[in-house]
């Protein structure tokens, strides 16, 4: 009796690590964050100029970029309204001091770092564009055992057990200013509802995040697109010529 007691035990002690041991996260976010000037140096200059700045914006255009976080989001941004003469990608190395990295590993969490939007507008400057792109992404892709877990006993049925849930969120910010003045044109976003699958497999669940994360940036390019040619509409309502 006292070893069928055990047997049970040992059982439902293995049933449960089994339930959790499907649990992880695969986590991205921006690697920096845009901080005004310094608002012990802000004068009151400063602020009548903020009120008076007027929107420059030329054509054909000549747009900066610059990436706040590490996926490829900006190469799906496009603007098909006008006609870009220049698309300059400011490189993170003059910005942050580094090419790529995450603001998540393993280990956690790390704050991101920290950049003027004075210098971004330098970097925009220097190669003779006129508005200055900001984008910032993030992506959460959750696992989660469902109640099927408690048959992953053994390895074979792990394999092929349907256990395992996934919950994928991806955002993304993009802010649009004057180089010149730092008018800010606008804000736009992407928040969209997380897309979830549920009853998938140990093997399948990791291809799963992966393809719910390109579908979300891909719909991402999409909106965003639409919302920065909307943006330029609105703004350059007499087109010039340089």
């Amino acid at each position: 009796m006292r070893r069928r007691l055990l047997l049970a035990l040992a059982q439902v002690i293995v049933a449960v690590n089994a339930f959790g041991a499907a649990s992880a996260e695969q986590a991205y976010y921006p690697t920096s964050q845009v901080r005004e000037n310094d608002w012990q140096e802000i004068t009151d200059e400063e602020i009548r100029n903020a009120f008076e700045a007027d929107p420059q914006i030329r054509l054909p255009l000549r747009i900066a970029w610059y990436n706040l976080g590490t996926d490829t989001v900006l190469d799906e941004i496009s603007v098909s309204q006008y006609e870009v003469e220049s698309s300059y990608s400011i490189p993170k190395t003059i910005i942050e001091g580094f090419g790529v990295g995450t603001g998540y590993s393993r280990y956690g969490y790390s704050e991101p770092t920290t950049v003027n939007l004075r210098a971004l507008r330098l970097a925009a400057a220097r190669a003779k564009c006129d508005v200055l792109v900001l984008v910032g992404s993030s992506f959460r892709g959750d696992t989660r055992p469902n109640l099927l877990a408690v048959f992953n006993i053994l390895l074979l049925p792990m394999l092929f057990n349907p256990s395992v849930n996934i919950s994928a969120d991806y955002a993304v910010e993009m802010y649009v200013i004057d180089v010149r003045n730092e008018f800010l044109y606008g804000q736009i976003a992407y928040d969209p509802d997380p897309i979830v699958e549920r009853y998938l497999t140990i093997a399948r669940a990791s291809a799963a995040i992966e393809e719910a994360r390109i579908q979300l940036m891909e719909e991402a390019g999409d909106q965003l697109s639409s919302d920065l040619n909307a943006l330029f509409e609105r703004y350059v309502t007499e087109p010039e010529t340089r």
